[in-house]
């Protein structure tokens, strides 16, 4: 999916994707352990307000690039590790990009389109993202975030079954004006597809904005406002009334290893089914996986005190069923939990959020930028040199 509920006070939605990039050939394993991912976590609070734009930033320098403009629907390959890290989102996926530059104004106009189903991590969930935005301005040291105004509809690929605005999973908008960043969206409220209609009508909303130079940031969920501020050693969070600091101290924190990665002698993926046996020693030490392959790996398949091997590398001795394996860390978890002096000035103006229920017009998207376009796909992938942000 392109829209992930991730963990804050009060869940919201982000946009993940972006376009590989990689001049050369990596294997399966190579490449992983360049995108491992860490997520932190204070206390109930995640701070991906003030991540999400560095990320999104990073998605549109790969997609708004110089040799695709006049040149009509261009085939690209999208790899989502390449800007979210390992362990979260598709593998690889099949994308169509169309830029053109305004003769007036000069800026780069731009679509996008792409199929969930066209994954190698298609999970029977199938949407089509469609994408429109104006980049006018690419980043500088005083303007990180360069200036860009991307609109994104997802809906569900579904032949029709679904009626009215029932194939909606999710819509949003993405401004940038130099050092502030504003995010906007819906996202369909369901904790599973359901296999026939309806969907569930209510959608949650979010809305966030990030100062770079002041530090502050804020966001809102399903109507609440989160402002938080921070420095080089502190994180603030106040939700109303209260207001909550951590330290942000490395060493201070609680580690968890949520996914790791398992490939041949070669570096390939190798996908574990939960099947028996299934026994993977790692260093001396049995290991269950419950999950499979890309899940966390345990000593135990119950009970809290169920822990795994940590942060391993593919270098650390391993084997599967008798049979040599590698083994590295994809994603892990930092919890802070230490307070902070609380201090922080706590002056974001939530007055800068924009209204959650706008992106729930952004439904037309779709229809001005048309089917996807099919014939494309037919096309060898284009280069991926050079960029316009």
């Amino acid at each position: 999916m392109f829209f992930r509920i991730f963990k804050t006070k009060i869940s919201f939605g982000i946009l993940c994707a972006a376009l590989s990039v990689a001049a050369v050939s990596l294997t399966d394993e190579q490449s992983d352990e360049q995108n491992q991912r860490t997520v932190k976590f204070y206390g109930d609070y995640s701070a991906d307000a003030l991540t999400l734009p560095d990320q999104l930033v990073c998605v549109l320098n790969q997609l708004w690039k110089s040799e695709f403009v006049d040149q009509g629907n261009v085939h690209v390959k999208v790899n989502e590790k390449k800007c979210f890290g390992t362990g979260e989102g598709d593998e690889e996926i099949t994308a169509i990009v169309n830029l053109s530059i305004d003769p007036v104004t000069g800026d780069t106009i731009g679509k996008v389109w792409y199929d969930d189903q066209n994954s190698t991590a298609f999970n029977g969930n199938d949407g089509i993202v469609y994408i429109k935005g104006v980049v006018s301005a690419a980043p500088t040291p005083s303007e990180p975030y360069g200036r860009f105004d991307i609109s994104v509809v997802e809906q569900l690929n579904n032949g029709g079954a679904y009626t009215v605005d029932g194939d909606r999973l999710s819509t949003m908008r993405i401004i940038a004006s130099g050092h502030v960043f504003k995010f906007v969206g819906q996202s369909r409220d369901m904790t599973s597809m359901p296999s026939a209609p309806p969907l569930f009508d209510s959608f949650n909303t979010f809305s966030s904005f990030a100062d770079r130079n002041a530090r502050r940031a804020a966001y809102n969920s399903n109507g609440t406002n989160t402002v938080i501020s921070y420095d080089n050693s502190e994180i603030c969070f106040e939700t109303g009334s209260i207001k909550d600091c951590y330290s942000t101290d490395d060493s201070t924190a609680t580690q968890t290893v949520g996914a790791y990665g398992l490939y041949d002698t070669a570096g390939k993926k190798v996908f574990a089914q939960v099947i028996t046996p299934n026994q993977l020693m790692i260093g001396g030490t049995s290991y269950l996986m419950p999950y499979g392959f890309g899940g966390p790996i345990m000593t135990s398949l119950h009970g809290s005190s169920s822990t795994g091997p940590g942060l391993v590398t593919s270098s650390t001795s391993a084997t599967l069923n008798g049979s040599p394996i590698k083994v590295a860390w994809l994603a892990r978890f930092l919890q802070y939990n230490t307070p902070g002096s609380s201090g922080l000035a706590m002056d974001a103006d939530t007055r800068l959020l924009l209204d959650p229920n706008v992106a729930g017009v952004l439904i037309d998207i779709r229809n001005e930028i048309g089917p996807l376009p099919q014939a494309a796909l037919s096309f060898p992938v284009r280069a991926r040199a050079g960029k316009i942000l």
